[in-house]
C-alpha cells in the first residue's frame, strides 16, 4: 500500500502547487485539490471535543483530528482555505467502523469506499510472480540443460560474474533461463501475459537449504494423469509435487489451471500414501473455499443440512475432479501411468467419473470442509487446499495458515482480479498481504545474513500464473473483460 501511494504521488507532483514553507502538499488534478497533511490537529481542537475520545499517539485518531478540523473549519466558515475548496462539507472515508463511529458522533459525514476489481497490469506491477529470469549463452544453456543441479557458487563462476555482481534469489523462486534469441519472446510474455517460451524450456527452482538451483524435469518425466500445458503450470506442479515446500501460493485469473492441478497433486500423493508406496504422504485431502459468492443470496437463506448448503459452493471441485478422475482412468486404460493429460472425450466417461468421485468422498480420502470451523483445529498429515482465498481478509488468513500441524502441505488459490468481497482490494484482501510479508520477511533475512541458514523461509513457495488454459472462448472473454476494465 506504502508504494502503491508513492507512486500515485510521484505520478501527480508535476501538479504540484502551494507554498513550500507550509506543511501542506497540495496537487491539483482534473480541477479538485488533494491535500497530504501531517499536522497534528488534536492539540489544535476544543479540549471537550477530544477528551477521552481521541489518543494523541494512535495514527488513526490523528486522521479523525484532521476530518474534525476540517469539519469545524468549515462550520464556522473563517474564510481559509478550507471552507472554499471543502463547500460541500467533510466526508470521512473508511472501512473501519470504529472510527466512522467516532467521527459519526462528532457531527462529521462518513462512508464506506468501494472496492474496485484490479486489472492485470497493477497485479504484474505489484504482486511478486514467484519467479526470475538468468541470461545465459547458448553454450550454458545447453550444458546445464544435462544436469540435475547447480550451486550458486559454480553458476556464478559459470557466468563469470565479479564479486560486487549480485546473484540473490528468493527462496523456492523458478528461475528461467534465457539465450540472447528468448529475449524477443520474454518481453512478448511480460508484457501480454502468455507464455512465450516452450514447456519444455530449461527452469530451475532456487533451494535455498542447499544453496542450489535444481532444475524441474521435462513433461516427459511426469509420471501424473494431467501434465502441465505451459511453463508456468510446470513451475505449479513442481511447488505442488515437491515435499520440502510446505506451502504454495497460487495466483491466476479464472481457467489458468489452478483448481484441476492443485487437485491432482493432491489426489497422486494421498493415492501413494494409501498405497503404502510412500507412507510419510497425505493421508487425506482436505478442500475448503470461502463462502463469497457471486450474486446476493446468503448460505443461511439455501435450505437443507449444511453437506446440502455447501454443495453447490463446491461445483468447482466436483467439475475439477471428474474431470480428473476421467483422466486417471484414461492413464490405467493406456497400461501406462505415464500417459496423462485431459481426456479426448470428458463426457464420455461422466457417469463412471462421477461414480468414482463419489467413491472418493465415501473413502475419506477428500473430504470438504467449512471454513468457518477451522479456528482452533490442529490438522495433521493433510494436502489442504483453500480456493477463493483473494475474499479473506488478513485477519481470517492468519487463522487459516496457523492451522497446519505436522507433516501438513497448504495450497492457498486465489485471483486477486476477482475479488467478490465489497471490503477488499488489490491491496488489502489476504493473499496479497501473505505474500508481501513473505516477501519482506525474505528480504530482512537476506540483510541479516540468516536467508540460507533458517529452515523456516525455506518452506513457502509463490508462483503467478498468467496464460489462460480453459478454452480460447473462456480466455477470449476474460480478455474482452479485463481490457473494458482498463
Amino acid at each position: 500500500n506504502a508504494r502503491r501511494a508513492a507512486r500515485v504521488i510521484e505520478d501527480l507532483q508535476s501538479g504540484r502547487t502551494g507554498d513550500p514553507g507550509t506543511n501542506l502538499l497540495v496537487l491539483k488534478q482534473m480541477g479538485g485539490m488533494i491535500v497530504f497533511d501531517t499536522n497534528d490537529y488534536i492539540s489544535k481542537l476544543p479540549t471537550e471535543m477530544v477528551r477521552g475520545v481521541l489518543d494523541p499517539s494512535d495514527p488513526d485518531d490523528r486522521i479523525i483530528a484532521a476530518a474534525l478540523f476540517y469539519e469545524m473549519n468549515y462550520r464556522e466558515n473563517k474564510g481559509d482555505v478550507y471552507d472554499k475548496k471543502f463547500s460541500r462539507g467533510v466526508v470521512f472515508i473508511s472501512q473501519d467502523v470504529q472510527a466512522k463511529t467516532k467521527t459519526r458522533t462528532k457531527g462529521v459525514q462518513s462512508q464506506e469506499y468501494a472496492a474496485t476489481s484490479a486489472s492485470r497490469e497493477e497485479i504484474n506491477e505489484e504482486i511478486y510472480s514467484g519467479r526470475g529470469y538468468v541470461k545465459v549463452t547458448p553454450q550454458i544453456y545447453e550444458r546445464l540443460r544435462g544436469q540435475m543441479s547447480i550451486t550458486r557458487a559454480e553458476l556464478r563462476q559459470l557466468l563469470r560474474l565479479k564479486l560486487q555482481e549480485p546473484l540473490d534469489f528468493y527462496p523456492n523462486q523458478y528461475l528461467i533461463f534465457t539465450r540472447p534469441e528468448d529475449e524477443e519472446v520474454v518481453q512478448y510474455s511480460r508484457q501480454n501475459g502468455k507464455s512465450g517460451l516452450s514447456l519444455d524450456h530449461l527452469v530451475g527452482s532456487y533451494n535455498a537449504s542447499s544453496d542450489a538451483i535444481e532444475f524441474l524435469p521435462t513433461v516427459d518425466h511426469l509420471d501424473l494423469p494431467i501434465k502441465p500445458r505451459n511453463l508456468e503450470q510446470r513451475m505449479l506442479v513442481h511447488a505442488l509435487m515437491t515435499k520440502r515446500i510446505r506451502q504454495v501460493t497460487v495466483l491466476g485469473k479464472a481457467g489458468t489451471g489452478k483448481t484441476i492441478l492443485a487437485l491432482m497433486a493432491g489426489k497422486e500423493q494421498t493415492d501413494q500414501a494409501r498405497r503404502g508406496v510412500h507412507r510419510d504422504f497425505f493421508r487425506q485431502m482436505i478442500l475448503m473455499r470461502t463462502l463469497d459468492k457471486v450474486g446476493q443470496e446468503d448460505i443461511g437463506a439455501l435450505p437443507g443440512t449444511l453437506e446440502e448448503k455447501v454443495g453447490p459452493m463446491m461445483e468447482s471441485y466436483y467439475d475439477n475432479l471428474q474431470v480428473l478422475m476421467e483422466a486417471d482412468r484414461g492413464r490405467d486404460r493406456n497400461g501406462s501411468r505415464g500417459k496423462g493429460g485431459p481426456p479426448s472425450n470428458p463426457n464420455g466417461g461422466e457417469g463412471n467419473a462421477d461414480r468414482a468421485v463419489q467413491k472418493l468422498m465415501a473413502s475419506g480420502q477428500v473430504k470438504l470442509q467449512v471454513m468457518g470451523f477451522i479456528r482452533g483445529r490442529s490438522i495433521q498429515q493433510r494436502f489442504l487446499i483453500v480456493d477463493e482465498a483473494q475474499n479473506l481478509d488478513p485477519g481470517n488468513m492468519k487463522t487459516i495458515v496457523t492451522r497446519p500441524g505436522a507433516g501438513t502441505k497448504l495450497v492457498l488459490m486465489g485471483d486477486i482480479g476477482q475479488i467478490d468481497s465489497p471490503f477488499l482490494n488489490l491491496y488489502n484482501n489476504g493473499v496479497t498481504d501473505l505474500v508481501n510479508r513473505v516477501r519482506l520477511r525474505w528480504d530482512k533475512a537476506r540483510e541479516s545474513g540468516e536467508l540460507l541458514s533458517n529452515s523456516r523461509l525455506h518452506l513457502s513457495a509463490i508462483v503467478r500464473l498468467e496464460q489462460g488454459e480453459r478454452s480460447e472462448l473462456a480466455e477470449f472473454m476474460t480478455d474482452l473483460y479485463e481490457s473494458a476494465e482498463d
